[in-house]
């Protein structure tokens, strides 16, 4: 008889391999997509009209913030850092 527990661990193994193998392809592996795109065909593909207020956003933002757009940009905040730590350093922000 097998061990349930090692049996539930392989399943669980093979099931993160498979996800990470697609995602590796480039498949959308499900929920909402981020705003500016729409998946076909199980792929993310640029959404002409939400990303025109994308790029609109991005550019007030420019404007608005640009000692922050800087640190960001120039590394001092890691690719994984969220928006309260890249504003941590500038009160009122």
């Amino acid at each position: 008889m097998r061990n349930p527990r090692r049996y539930e661990a392989r399943t669980a193994e093979r099931i993160r391999d498979k996800v990470a193998a697609s995602r590796r392809k480039g498949m959308w592996m499900g929920g909402v997509p981020p705003y500016g795109y729409r998946v076909e065909n199980r792929k993310l593909v640029i959404d002409d009209e939400s990303a025109a207020h994308v790029r609109w956003i991005f550019s007030r933002f420019t404007l608005l913030a640009p000692d922050i757009v800087d640190a960001i940009l120039d590394g001092k905040q890691g690719p994984e850092a969220t928006l309260a730590q890249v504003l941590e350093p500038f009160p009122g922000a």
